[in-house]
């Protein structure tokens, strides 16, 4: 696993983007694969909007963000935030019912 910050990111959008696929493809009577699904996204949102908080969309994070801090910062630098992002991935809340996350959830809205 990478420790690049923007390959992180980007690896997030992959992942939630895949599980509103899978939840679309799932079917009519799929309710309970569909209710696993939406629990993965609910997890994976309230982690990455934890880690990150910001108000971006993914496509505005990748097309204007990622390029402009590559740039600004080098890969060193980037590796580094990685390795800290990761290190709040596991002390993330993984349920947006939990305090924390609701908290940098609003937070993240209204800035």
């Amino acid at each position: 696993m990478s420790t690049d910050a923007i390959v992180i990111l980007k690896d997030e959008h992959k992942e939630i983007r895949k599980l509103f696929r899978d939840f679309r493809s799932a079917g009519d009577n799929a309710v309970k694969t569909k209710g696993k699904i939406v629990d993965k996204i609910i997890e994976a949102l309230t982690v990455h909007t934890y880690i990150e908080n910001v108000e971006h969309h993914i496509e505005e994070e990748a097309d204007e963000w990622f390029p402009k801090v590559r740039e600004a910062l080098g890969r060193k630098e980037l590796r580094e935030i990685g390795e800290e992002m990761l290190a709040r991935r596991e002390k993330a809340p993984w349920r947006p019912s939990q305090p924390s996350a609701l908290k940098k959830t609003v937070d993240a809205i209204i800035k």
